[in-house]
């Protein structure tokens, strides 16, 4: 069934409207969280000519392998720079990319509408929409791209019985491990299981052999770069045994009693949370028709699949974050796209009906809130307030006037407001957000640090921090090694200082001469020659709260 007039038109905005609040923000706010690490390791590979091996400060790093480093090299190389927006594009762009992808591989098996409505609430999950997509310079949205990808080809090729399908799934298993890890192995060994068990456990032989090339070729992509790293000198043992380390410590393999069960009863609303508001129409499984109808759906019942196949692994975790989930939203948004279209096929509304009511609620007190936000805000932040009050009322109006109009578009409609939300709070919270960054957060030091070295590099000095990993399961350790890095602290500050003097600011264990050093206060006194040494500046490292200080030996 193609689109009528109205929907491709309401389409075409949302497009706009995309492309306005993912790309072209009023304000670039700086690299959070994990953001500035992911820059810093593609940094030092251009700053150091060494793409094959992973480097911080100029140490070895163990916790990730390098492939989404070498995609932000090659943005960084492109538009030759090392700001924050260039850091984000890849993670934005994987993004829509898995949008149109879940478009693609839906429409093979479902309707168009019902492909078009998944990439949507994929596209404006509140989760990404909120909080990954400001945070896109992290690993895991371009992740999710690969995993959906992964997944998808596994569908393909199980459900027609192709092999080539069945290798791509392989070949982005092998790209998804070397970016995060393990945890692509535990999607794939899972997903295949569970299907194996939906399907009555029948393994037909060029199954077995399709699977055995497939794993063919991942062992030789990924063992080929692990070979390649260590003869070049580098621990790739450390490096794998440090890798199994990480996923085992973000799953339930090494998850006490105690928070098993805390995690139990928590995790469910932090799961389903991802993908407001469309999780709402969730609810219309609770509909027997909608429910059987979404079942018989060979795709839809694969998504419910890779769900309950790969979920557990996190919901027992001891430590986990809402973007680790981000790989089950593609999935997730299928499920409930394909419920949302079949009950308004079956004229089972009732549901629909509550939802589009809490969608007017919000429609009408955005412009309210706005209007709230910017009363309790100093007004010299948020430029030409009353024309952004002004024009939220404007764009809310019409859109609720298109709800009322055009009831069988409510829900692009839907989709468009919550994108208007995204531009609402980029008029509002960026702009404070922002100026708050310049004056009270690391980036302000960065001036200063450099006035009082003069220009000249800076450099990091401390004691490096010890770590004993093994692979494990429960109390029982296979094998075990030990190695260190620099020592902990915000990942902004090298960052920020890397980005400013075009070069790596070394970690050091003993001072070098003439050289500029941050250092933790408290540690100087353990260096000799550093007791009569002069401090020339101080602050404190606003996430380990350590008052750091800079030095000239």
């Amino acid at each position: 069934m193609q689109l009528n007039r109205t929907e491709k038109w309401l389409l075409l905005l949302i497009i706009l409207v995309t492309i306005k609040v993912f790309f072209f923000p009023p304000f670039e706010l700086q690299l959070r969280s994990e953001e500035p690490r992911r820059a810093l390791i593609s940094m030092e590979m251009i700053f150091s000519g060494n793409y094959l091996e992973p480097h911080l400060n100029g140490w070895p790093y163990y916790n990730k392998p390098p492939l989404f480093n070498w995609l932000l090299v090659l943005f960084m190389q492109l538009f030759k720079s090392f700001d924050e927006w260039v850091v984000r594009i890849p993670g934005l762009l994987s993004h829509v990319l898995l949008s149109v992808a879940i478009y693609f591989f839906a429409k093979r098996y479902l309707t168009l509408r019902v492909a078009m409505t998944a990439a949507l609430f994929y596209l404006t999950a509140g989760e990404v929409l909120f909080y990954g997509s400001v945070i896109a310079g992290q690993i895991d949205l371009f992740y999710s791209l690969l995993v959906f990808l992964q997944l998808a080809f596994l569908f393909t090729g199980l459900n027609e019985e192709r092999r080539t399908p069945i290798y791509l799934s392989y070949l982005f298993l092998a790209l998804g491990i070397l970016t995060k890890g393990i945890p692509s192995i535990a999607f794939q060994i899972l997903t295949v299981l569970l299907w194996l068990f939906l399907h009555g456990g029948s393994v037909k032989r060029w199954l077995i052999g399709s699977h055995l090339i497939g794993t063919t070729i991942t062992v030789m992509l990924v063992g080929g770069y692990f070979y390649i790293y260590s003869i070049q000198g580098g621990h790739a043992m450390i490096y794998l045994i440090n890798l199994f380390k990480e996923a085992a410590q973000k799953s339930a393999l090494e998850t006490s009693g105690a928070t098993l069960i805390k995690n139990f009863l928590n995790f469910p609303g932090a799961f389903l949370k991802l993908l407001l508001p469309w999780i709402l129409l969730l609810s219309l499984i609770l509909y027997r028709s909608s429910r059987l109808s979404s079942w018989r759906n060979p795709f839809v019942r694969y998504s419910i699949a890779v769900i309950l196949g790969n979920i557990f692994l996190y919901w027992f975790s001891e430590y986990v974050t809402t973007r680790y989930l981000f790989p089950f939203i593609p999935f997730l948004a299928i499920i409930t796209a394909h419920l949302t279209l079949s009950a308004q096929e079956s004229k089972t509304e009732r549901i629909l009906t509550y939802f589009y009511r809490f969608i007017f609620l919000l429609i009408v007190l955005a412009p309210v809130g706005m209007l709230g936000y910017i009363l309790s805000t100093e007004r010299n932040l948020i430029s030409s307030p009353w024309l952004k009050v002004t024009g939220s009322l404007l764009f809310s109006f019409i859109i609720f006037l298109g709800m009322l109009r055009w009831k069988e578009n409510r829900l692009l409609l839907s989709v468009l407001f919550v994108l208007l939300l995204k531009w609402y709070s980029q008029w509002t919270y960026y702009p404070v957000r922002y100026t708050d960054e310049q004056i009270n957060s690391l980036i302000a030091q960065i001036p200063v640090l450099f006035e009082h070295s003069g220009g000249n590099s800076i450099h990091l000095l401390g004691q490096p921090a010890q770590h004993e990993i093994d692979i494990s399961l429960g109390n029982w350790s296979l094998i075990s090694t030990t190695f260190t890095d620099p020592m902990p602290l915000s990942y902004q500050l090298p960052y920020y200082i890397e980005r400013h003097q075009g070069s790596v600011m070394q970690f050091d264990t003993t001072p070098g001469k003439n050289r500029f050093y941050l250092v933790r206060k408290a540690e100087i006194p353990q260096y000799d020659d550093l007791r009569e040494t002069e401090i020339l500046y101080e602050f404190v490292d606003d996430w380990k709260r350590i008052p750091l200080a800079l030095i000239k030996t």
